[in-house]
């Protein structure tokens, strides 16, 4: 079995091809970037009565591979699983990777796991950060100025370095579109699963 490596650029990159979005500083949206944050919690509490006032009416979810899914299917997915990091971005989302590796970094998560997510130097943090934010774009069918969101959860089952040599992260990426509405931004797009098992030959 090929292992991908020791960061998250060979999981984004090793997806990609073609071209990606051009680096662009945008503005925070703090509501959306809050509204992200209570998701990623209520989904590591499991509370299906919590969760769906954060959907949206016109709600779609499905898993990598192109497999459908519901709301349901994803809580029993991330159930026991550690929330680790949680995003909320509008797009273009210039700092992805770069994000999602100093939360992990922060995160009490074993060291092969951490390795295994950061970039070894900073240009090719630069290059994760781009494929990043077309992978998330692409998942989620989403484009320029929408709201985009980028959770991790983590099991802690097993060892991390087992995990990482069986090319088993035990990580699950749960990527998120957004609306704007009455009561404050909601979920309307869900892209969840393992994409390096999916990628794998």
């Amino acid at each position: 079995m090929r292992r991908l490596g020791p960061a998250i650029v060979a999981i984004l990159i090793g997806m990609l091809s073609g071209n990606v979005y051009g680096q662009t500083t945008r503005p925070s949206n703090e509501p959306w970037a809050t509204a992200v944050d209570r998701f990623g919690r209520v989904l590591a509490e499991g509370d299906p009565a919590a969760l769906a006032p954060l959907l949206s009416d016109d709600l779609t979810v499905a898993a990598f591979g192109g497999r459908n899914a519901d709301a349901v299917r994803l809580l029993s997915r991330v159930r026991g699983m550690k929330l680790i990091a949680a995003r909320g971005y509008t797009l273009p989302a210039p700092q992805v990777a770069q994000d999602l590796s100093e939360d992990v970094a922060a995160a009490q998560v074993p060291e092969p796991i951490k390795r295994y997510m950061t970039p070894p130097d900073g240009g090719q943090m630069a290059k994760a950060n781009l494929a990043a934010s077309k992978w998330v774009a692409e998942s989620l069918g989403a484009r320029n100025g929408d709201l985009v969101g980028v959770l991790v959860f983590w099991s802690g089952r097993g060892q991390g370095t087992e995990l990482m040599e069986a090319g088993r992260a035990e990580i699950v990426f749960v990527l998120v579109k957004g609306v704007l509405a009455g009561p404050g931004p909601q979920v309307q797009a869900i892209m969840f699963g393992d994409p390096v098992a999916h990628n794998r030959p």
